[in-house]
């Protein structure tokens, strides 16, 4: 009975960490504009955490990050700061990133395993997270499987 409400909670709490909205959509950028498309992959790594990373643009909030989903916003051309902050605050991770007129850009928000350390006697993982900048012809395959994210910040 107690391996079943373990493995129960487990499931609820990674469900709280997924993405819901409508399935990845493409959007056309204009001559004068660029198109930047943030995700996160859903992976086992990081599904145990309910506190959902926020996404912020230039100190702007854009909103959650939850695992499966995706942002996408229109760009003057230019240089700009992608920051992925903790629910509690603090920057998890942060990447410079430049556009031109006419650039459709994809970056993928990643968490990976790094380890294992005991603390206590309990095992924890530990973890890195990064942005990675990528090509269309790689995006495509891994953001096709996610789901349009709420510009609102507090919303999910």
């Amino acid at each position: 009975m107690k391996k079943y409400i373990v493995v129960m909670l487990a499931f609820l709490n990674f469900g709280c960490a997924v993405a819901f909205g409508p399935k990845f959509e493409g959007a056309e950028v204009k001559s004068d504009k660029a198109l930047v498309y943030v995700y996160r992959e859903k992976t086992f790594y990081g599904s145990g955490n309910m506190l959902i990373p926020r996404l912020w643009l230039d100190d702007k909030k854009i909103g959650s990050m939850r695992m499966g989903g995706y942002h996408v916003f229109s760009l003057d051309p230019g240089q700009y700061v992608l920051d992925m902050r903790a629910t509690l605050g603090g920057t998890l991770k942060k990447k410079t990133i430049k556009v031109a007129a006419g650039d459709i850009k994809f970056f993928e928000y990643a968490e990976f395993m790094t380890g294992m350390n005991s603390y206590g006697g309990t095992n924890v993982a530990t973890g890195s997270s990064m942005f990675i900048e990528k090509t269309e012809i790689k995006a495509m395959p891994e953001i096709i499987k996610t789901k349009r994210l709420s510009m609102n910040f507090f919303d999910e």
